[in-house]
């Protein structure tokens, strides 16, 4: 595996990419001028011993290491608040955001407050992003998922907890992203479905949206065909490396091409996780297929392409969105939103809300709230 490794700088990006890559951790730390990095992971995964292995990486080099595990599985500004609480006591001079999508996004909630002032709903959304104007501490992040894409992303999802409602933090790029397969390991097969279809959700999205960025959608295209080619055999043998390294592979480019946009799944996707706890991956995953259909009439030719991307030898839409559902299917996650435990009478108040979301702006199709509440409902 070693010939697999890469170290790039893409889109304002820096990523070590490989196996055995957790392992360069201590001389970036170091070259940052660290001498106390804060942890940022969640209660679950310290169970795995991936953080202890991290805290002990650090100290073998005399370094500090101090872990906060108080991040929820959808993060929100309550866990920011007490991340960066533990980051002053324990006067912490780095951040490193170790873990799936959560702990990184509440890294980077972490990091703007580390030298901001409080509430964080100041700084989320667009508007709240022209309040970010202080220097950070680094960040560091190092997923041990392969989905979220945040250790490349400029933002991070936080839910207000005041509202209920799921923000966007635009806080910048992580300063490095240790992007290492070998962490994705111990992953079981549902979150490994879930994720891979999460990243697969980035690239097929960012692929649409209308805005010009030819750059973005070669990514995408990759990607995607990454986790067609790759998911299966990853759920069916977690320990297949090679499998687990182009997921990883196909996570850094969902979110490095998301930066052209997003769409009308992540906006119904977000009101899943906020009403419903909904794995954020299986919701995008549900959802995907139907948003497809929804966008045909504005996306005819892209989807031809997409399945293509994903193995199909027809380059049909229908051949796109049956492949995408087909391969969800085949990964093992609910294909109903019935099945996923979602009321469907929430169905009115999510398609309001998903509204107010960022991401549908970007969505090929305009959308309306009566569009949302139909997809909600032929996804029931």
């Amino acid at each position: 595996m070693e010939e697999l490794k890469i170290s790039f700088e893409t889109f304002g990006s820096r990523v070590e990419f490989g196996w055995g890559t957790l392992n360069t951790l201590t001389g970036h730390v170091k070259s940052f001028g660290s001498k106390n990095p804060l942890i940022v992971t969640d209660e679950g995964f310290v169970a795995t011993g991936i953080p202890e292995k991290v805290v002990n990486l650090l100290r073998k080099e005399g370094l500090g290491a101090v872990t906060f595990k108080g991040v929820s599985p959808n993060p929100t500004d309550k866990d920011v608040q007490k991340g960066v609480a533990a980051y002053k006591k324990e006067s912490c001079d780095l951040i490193i955001g170790l873990g799936g999508g959560s702990p990184m996004d509440a890294a980077k909630g972490v990091r703007v407050l580390a030298t901001h002032k409080e509430p964080l709903k100041q700084y989320l959304g667009l508007e709240g992003a022209k309040n970010i104007v202080q220097s950070m501490p680094p960040l560091i992040a190092i997923p041990t998922t392969s989905g979220t894409g945040s250790e490349v992303s400029r933002g991070a999802v936080i839910t207000d907890t005041e509202r209920n409602v799921k923000c966007v933090l635009r806080a910048g790029m992580p300063n490095l992203a240790i992007v290492d397969p070998e962490l994705t390991l111990g992953l079981p097969p549902y979150l490994t479905a879930a994720t891979g279809m999460d990243a697969l959700s980035h690239n097929i999205e960012a692929f649409l949206s209308p805005k010009y960025h030819p750059v973005a959608e070669a990514i995408a295209y990759e990607g995607m065909r990454l986790v067609a080619e790759n998911l299966l055999s990853a759920v069916a043998d977690g320990r297949n490396r090679l499998a687990r390294i182009h997921l990883a592979m196909a996570s850094v480019m969902g979110a490095l091409a998301f930066q052209k946009g997003l769409g009308m799944t992540h906006s119904l996707a977000h009101q899943l996780s906020t009403e419903f706890g909904a794995q954020h991956g299986a919701a995008n995953a549900l959802l995907l297929p139907h948003t497809m259909q929804f966008n045909r009439q504005a996306a005819e030719e892209k989807l031809k392409r997409i399945a293509l991307a994903m193995g199909e030898r027809s380059p049909s839409a229908d051949a796109a969105i049956q492949a995408v559902a087909r391969l969800s299917q085949k990964a093992g996650l609910p294909t109903k939103l019935s099945e996923a435990k979602v009321l469907e009478s929430s169905i009115p108040k999510m398609a309001r809300n998903a509204m107010d979301d960022w991401c549908h702006p970007s969505n090929p199709r305009p959308c309306t709230e009566a569009d949302m509440a139909l997809v909600l409902k032929k996804a029931f």
